[in-house]
């Protein structure tokens, strides 16, 4: 005997050992794993090799420990276990959790057949374990990889799970994409249904202002023709009292006086129709020399009784750095006129309209400026639409603002609003300066 190793096995004699007979006659012997002299589990390997007319054999002792790495490299999860056993159920290699080396498996090696083989059992602790075994090369030891039933299965419970999500996000977002779609689609309908109704409700107004152009044209001739007799009697009535009976009357004065009135108020009232044909029949400016403060100054005074009446102060704030501009005054006075009349009715009692004037950059801005009970905002946009009114029915036709609106648009300048529930309103106009041609 030959021998390389640890141990004094010179001068044994093997021939009566059953491994011996094993590979004289099978030529290669390959044991299970066991104790023997060293107390340490190994296996071993054997081959017979002929030479001549001599025969050898060379027997190789190997650890355990060498093969069991490869085993445990198939163990998987926190409960997963690989091991093998032989065709007894002996366990040929070190387990994760349970059992001993060269212990007697609860497996029934018989169960398991050729191929692979899945198997559920009951261990100790009344846990599902699943088993998954396989033969190895000559049927001999039996490869096995467990791992506990509920681990695996929440694996798959997470991928359902998943599966879920996505699924049911998916249908979500499909959902979600056809609500917004149809929300969107039903806006965009409701959108142009509401253009179409402003387009129709345009076309009233135009039938309106039409109708109401005509009654203004109507209206305007009834009134000029009066007028026109009034002014020609005043002139007439001037040159009575240039004889000398009328001067040496103690009431001359008065009747000079008196008739200057008659025929302010004339021109007034024609300005008045000249106006309302303006608005019917969209007339351009008649450009003249305008003093701003001045006609602000007229309209205060005009209006000034009918506020006392109400018990409502008006105040002015006019600036003193104002030119003087090319513009239209029956039609500035008709517009300022609107819009301290609207303060004052808006207030109805007890209050304060503030008339403002000022310069900024190129532009005279004027405002008008009540404490009154504000515009609601639901109707803020809709102020300059003609025949639209927040008065009550019967005092009040819808036109004023929107006249106003009309004159200064044509004057190339701007109207604002700025209006908060229970502080008052302010109307801003803003009006370029155009400077008046040299006479």
């Amino acid at each position: 005997v030959a021998y390389v190793g640890p141990y004094n096995l010179l001068g044994l004699n093997y021939y009566l050992q059953p491994w011996f007979g094993e590979v004289e006659s099978k030529g290669v012997y390959v044991s299970d794993v066991f104790m023997g002299y060293r107390r340490l589990p190994h296996f071993i390997v054997a081959v017979r090799r002929q030479e001549s007319n001599r025969s050898w054999i060379l027997r190789a002792t190997i650890d355990s420990d060498v093969f069991e790495g490869l085993v445990r490299a198939a163990q998987v999860g926190k409960t997963g276990d690989a091991f093998i056993i032989n065709r007894e159920g002996i366990y040929q290699t070190r387990l994760r959790f349970n059992g001993e080396i060269l212990s007697k498996s609860n497996l029934n090696p018989t169960t398991f057949g050729e191929g692979t083989t899945v198997l559920e059992k009951v261990n100790r602790e009344g846990r599902k374990v699943l088993y998954a075994g396989r033969w190895l090369k000559k049927n001999n030891w039996l490869l096995v990889i467990s791992q506990d039933a509920s681990e695996e299965m929440t694996k798959l419970f997470k991928t359902k799970r998943m599966e879920i999500i996505i699924v049911v996000s998916g249908c979500l977002l499909i959902i979600l994409t056809t609500i917004f779609t149809t929300r969107l689609t039903v806006s965009h309908l409701e959108m142009a249904d509401r253009k179409m109704n402003e387009l129709n409700a345009q076309l009233v107004h135009a039938d309106k202002l039409a109708a109401l152009g005509k009654m203004a044209a109507g209206v305007a001739h009834e009134i000029n023709n009066p007028l026109a007799v009034i002014a020609e009697k005043t002139g007439w009535m001037e040159d009575l009292l240039t004889e000398e009976e009328f001067k040496k009357s103690q009431n001359f004065e008065e009747y000079k006086k008196s008739l200057r009135k008659i025929e302010e108020h004339v021109e007034r009232a024609r300005k008045v129709t000249h106006g309302m044909l303006g608005f019917a029949r969209r007339m351009e400016p008649h450009l003249e020399d305008v003093d701003i403060n001045e006609i602000l100054n007229e309209t205060v005074t005009f209006l000034e009784s009918y506020a006392r009446t109400n018990n409502i102060a008006i105040e002015k704030e006019l600036g003193t750095d104002l030119p003087i501009i090319a513009s239209d005054h029956a039609q500035l006075q008709q517009v300022f006129l609107n819009l301290i009349t609207n303060a004052i009715d808006e207030i109805g009692k007890d209050g304060l309209v503030c008339v403002s004037s000022r310069r900024i950059n190129s532009d005279i801005a004027v405002s008008v400026r009540d404490n009154g009970q504000g515009i609601p905002k639901e109707y803020q946009a809709r102020v300059f639409e003609p025949f639209f009114t927040t008065k009550p029915g019967g005092k009040g036709t819808g036109l004023g603002l929107s006249i106003t609106h009309n004159i200064v648009q044509n004057m190339g300048g701007t109207i604002t609003l700025k209006s908060e529930k229970g502080k008052g309103t302010t109307f801003t106009v803003r009006l370029p300066i155009v400077v008046p041609e040299k006479k």
